[in-house]
């Protein structure tokens, strides 16, 4: 099924609420330099031209054995590096530097992070395909030396606990689980149980993260890795994640396309969730498997943490696997996200949930009976106008006193900062909505008045904007980096967007300078 359009009423809704001019606004709050190299490097990789250049070269240096153009060993490579990509896209290399550019970032108005661990598999585009054998035979050899493969998780193991020591509380540690070596990627693409270390591991990080309140965000990868992490992810968030009790079956069925709830939800706008899956809307399959989870989360009373993406992984995915178009792929995304969002069974996600109805004992009674489970929600995006979109919808639920789906906006660090600064202003413009009331307070009418403040401040959407960002070495980093400029590869129209906001705020900056 091919998804249809969004509703022209929604995005009616959207921008009666939100001024286009806060998009240019909002990259005021950028420093100049940050300003300037965001400019620079947008209009690089929105550039056909520029864009193939500069993905070869960054290519070069990141799987180079040359010490001469190896940032590892050279220095002035690796200073033009720091200086330039790294510093747009990266957080730094220790705990100190990390914790710098989180305060920076702070300081724009971002609320959390989302941090990882900058080491990164190569997996060829070209190849990617053929991943799956490779790493069988790499697996099949490292089992003869299983001492070498467990030192491979313990280094991962590692880097993560470090990260999500180093992650302020409340804020996300993103974790890819390719990075544990080649037994959990032969584990992974086979489909089979996680390694028994990668199992204690994992045990670890989320003990680690409760004590801390920091959630653990496991990323998207190819689609030969992706049915494993699906199954092991549901897995964890079973095991980890916070539950409640699964609501009994009401004497008289609730409409599930309702957003009302019983009223221990409404309870849950702060609720902890421990592990995230990533969901990519480009794929076919991600309705199903997203409708499928929801499902056991209902029946099982598990909180399910939800990251939405529309996809890292385009151009190395066999083509019959993602929509056939990006129109499709947006409108894809904007249906889960709207679902999700109105905790409501609707687009693809209700023709997903449908399917699964008739084909599993206990979908159609799920759907009919309860109503929609327990939602955590990041929504993970550079596209303006589905963030709009969002927005539009939750700020209608804040006015009407509707309960809404605990959630944040994320962006990747160094990219799309004009979204991440409309979300800012936002936020602010907000906040100040929620507070004037308590400027009236006069001393002989301090508790009405109070009433009436929290009320306002409960029917105002306040979005929280967090950035994701990963930190190590700029070596280590380096094919991260390359991974980030194939992106855009597939999105210069994206980047484009970018490239004309950041020219604009440098040119007003300018000639304000210059004016006087």
């Amino acid at each position: 099924m091919v998804p249809a359009k969004n509703d022209s009423r929604s995005e009616t809704t959207v921008q009666s609420t939100l001024s286009p001019q806060r998009t240019l606004q909002s990259l005021s709050l950028l420093p100049f330099s940050s300003l300037l190299r965001g400019w620079v490097i947008s209009a690089v990789t929105s550039s056909p031209a520029f864009l193939p250049l500069s993905i070869w070269l960054l290519r070069t240096v990141a799987y180079t054995k040359s010490p001469v153009l190896s940032a590892d060993s050279n220095p002035i490579v690796r200073w033009l590096l720091k200086k330039t990509i790294y510093a747009q896209f990266c957080a730094g290399e220790n705990v100190s530097e990390v914790k710098a550019t989180i305060a920076q970032l702070r300081k724009q108005g971002v609320d959390g992070v989302l941090l990882g661990c900058g080491k990164e598999l190569e997996v060829r585009r070209e190849n990617a395909a053929d991943e799956g054998k490779v790493e069988s035979k790499h697996a099949l050899a490292m089992e003869r030396e299983n001492d070498d493969a467990e030192l491979e998780v313990k280094e991962w193991e590692r880097c993560t606990l470090e990260t999500i020591a180093m992650a302020p509380e409340g804020d996300f540690v993103s974790i890819k689980l390719t990075g544990a070596g080649p037994l959990t990627r032969h584990a992974l693409s086979h489909s089979t149980p996680p390694p028994h270390a990668v199992s204690e591991a994992m045990s670890r990080f989320a003990t680690l993260a409760r004590s801390r309140r920091v959630s653990l965000g496991i990323d998207a990868e190819q689609t030969h890795f992706q049915s494993g992490i699906n199954s092991w992810v549901i897995d964890w968030a079973a095991k980890y994640n916070r539950r409640i009790t699964p609501t009994p079956s009401p004497s008289s069925p609730q409409d599930p396309r309702s957003s009302s709830t019983s009223p221990h939800l409404n309870s849950t706008e702060n609720l902890y969730t421990c592990i995230y899956n990533t969901y990519q809307a480009y794929l076919r399959s991600t309705p199903n498997v997203l409708a499928s989870h929801l499902f056991r989360a209902q029946k099982e009373g598990i909180v399910l943490g939800v990251k939405l993406v529309r996809g890292a992984y385009l151009a190395s995915e066999p083509q019959d696997l993602p929509w056939g178009s990006k129109e499709a792929t947006d409108a894809a995304y904007d249906q889960i996200a709207e679902s999700i969002v109105r905790r409501h069974w609707g687009g693809v996600l209700g023709v997903a949930a449908e399917e699964i109805g008739r084909t599993e004992r206990d979908g159609e009674r799920l759907n009919k009976e309860r109503g929609f489970p327990e939602v955590t929600f990041l929504l993970a995006t550079h596209n303006l106008a589905s963030v709009r979109k969002i927005m539009g919808i939750r700020q209608a639920q804040a006015e009407n006193g509707e309960r809404r789906v605990p959630m944040v906006y994320a962006q990747l660090m160094g990219m799309a900062d004009h979204v991440t600064g409309e979300l800012v202003a936002s936020a602010q413009q907000a906040r100040k909505a929620g507070h004037t009331a308590l400027a009236a307070m006069e001393d002989g009418e301090a508790r009405k008045v109070g009433v009436m403040a929290k009320e306002k401040r409960e029917n105002v959407e306040v979005p929280k904007v967090w950035k994701y960002l990963v930190w190590g070495g700029v070596g280590e980093c380096a094919k991260y980096l390359v991974r980030r400029a194939e992106e855009n590869r597939d999105a210069v129209g994206r980047t484009g967007e970018a490239r004309r906001e950041f020219g604009r705020e440098v040119r007003r900056r300018v000639k304000g300078l210059v004016t006087g």
